[in-house]
């Protein structure tokens, strides 16, 4: 039907109908695949896939570049249609140590840069002369435990908001001590080796700690704070498993001790025992409470019932850490998978409930519900690890220096350029205390990072 004096005739109408329907097959077709991650290269007259990259980064006025080619923009930043290939980035900041990786962008994938936090640079400054050894800092970051040496080994306790220092006690057996934070409050135990002596402090009293192996009549074998109470302490004697609090002192028996080897976690006490019929070195889980056989473990045997080189490093949520005595065999429990590596000292962040692992030239981390992985391999000798911040930005102290290692990216790059003797982090306030014990750089230092 046409109406009188009307333009938009019939076959106008077609025209425009078959104009809608052509740009319907064009336009469909090219949102399905922008919608896919493609896009179509004007310089190469090609249609293909794109990535993305997105970055968020700490301090948030850090200049992010792309290549040579600089990003103005704020954090959180966002760039879409990246052409698959590799890319420089590079993180700057006044004042801060340059960030840079190369990265790969691929097909309908977003490269993401975050969790990561700028170094500040800053000079160390000296708070105390003289020869400082080890250092141990408590959990609350208030306290400072140093060793210094001067004719003997002295056990003093630095007091961070005030700078006052007590002497604890001074060492002059020429043994071997281990230093102990509660993980609840300022208490901490300073013990020798062979548990002789086991001295319990309370930080806000120093000058009133007790002597922990006098006051028990049996030679005390292991030793452990509690990490689910303020001030109980697990420790055991050759024929019982104990408990006592360090304010009040009380003792209270806990079960006889016919295992190898122990380890107290949330109340539950996980021990290490062999199988008679089998012979098989098993876990058992909550051994005076609800008992139950966590795991044989598959690989060791312990014929005649001797004591065996295993010890339990560390348990918690279900896994279990044990490491063969005088060797770096170490071996790790989650569930029904058992994994071995090699592993001297073991570290737990705060963060994440990460697990570091490390040997004088490897690093092994672990995360709950993976497979240990090796972090790092190193020529050059690796003395300690310490968690630096909330992203598990790690501290290597090596045999000549001090490097920072951002563990999620592999970037890398030095903090202190000499020997230290030790180093604790402050990873709240983002302070480092380390100490140096060569002729002409001798003391105690802190450093803002």
């Amino acid at each position: 039907m046409e109406y009188p004096q009307s333009y938009f005739t019939r076959p106008w109408r077609r025209f425009m109908l078959g104009i809608f329907i052509l740009a319907f097959l064009i336009i469909s077709p090219l949102l399905v695949l922008y919608t896919s991650g493609y896009r179509y290269n004007f310089k190469n007259g090609i249609v293909q896939e794109i990535g993305a990259i997105s970055i968020d980064v700490l301090p948030k006025n850090a200049i992010v570049y792309l290549g040579d080619t600089v990003l103005k923009s704020t954090m959180p930043i966002r760039l879409k249609n990246i052409v698959p290939g590799k890319y420089k980035i590079k993180l700057t900041a006044d004042g801060y140590y340059d960030w840079d990786k190369e990265v790969v962008v691929e097909n309908k994938q977003t490269v993401y840069i975050k969790e990561i936090k700028l170094i500040k640079k800053s000079q160390p400054q000296k708070i105390l002369a003289g020869k400082i050894d080890k250092i141990y800092l408590s959990k609350s970051n208030k306290y400072l435990l140093y060793e210094k040496i001067n004719k003997n080994r002295e056990f003093w306790l630095r007091n961070l908001s005030n700078g006052q220092n007590n002497l604890i006690f001074v060492e002059t057996k020429n043994k071997n001590y281990e230093v102990n934070w509660s993980q609840k409050n300022d208490w901490l135990i300073i013990a020798n080796t062979d548990l002789s002596e086991i001295y319990v402090i309370d930080c806000n009293t120093p000058d009133k700690n007790w002597n922990l192996a006098k006051e028990e009549k049996n030679k005390i074998t292991k030793i452990q704070w509690s990490n689910n109470s303020q001030t109980d302490i697990f420790y055991s004697t050759k024929n019982q498993l104990m408990i006592t609090n360090a304010s009040t002192r009380q003792k209270t028996p806990i079960g006889k001790n016919y295992f190898f080897d122990w380890y107290a976690d949330n109340g539950q006490i996980w021990t290490l025992q062999s199988n008679i019929n089998t012979k098989q070195l098993e876990i058992m889980k909550d051994t005076f409470g609800f008992a139950e056989n966590f795991t044989k473990i598959n690989t060791l045997q312990n014929d005649n019932n001797k004591e065996p080189d295993w010890k339990i490093i560390h348990a918690q949520d279900g896994e279990i850490l044990l490491k063969k005595s005088g060797f770096t065999d170490m071996l790790l429990i989650a569930g029904d998978k058992q994994f071995s590596f090699s592993g001297e000292k073991f570290l737990q962040s705060d963060f994440n409930n990460w697990w570091i692992i490390w040997t004088l030239w490897e690093i092994t981390t672990y995360s709950q519900g993976e497979e240990p992985f090796l972090l790092n391999r190193s020529g050059e000798q690796l003395n300690k690890v310490v968690v630096l911040d909330e992203y598990n930005t790690l501290g290597l102290i090596w045999a000549n220096k001090m490097t920072a290692l951002f563990p999620y990216y592999f970037v890398s790059h030095n903090l202190i350029n000499k020997k230290i003797n030790d180093a604790q982090a402050d990873s709240q306030n983002r302070i480092l205390y380390f100490s140096t014990m060569t002729n002409d750089e001798e003391g105690l230092w802190k450093m803002d990072y």
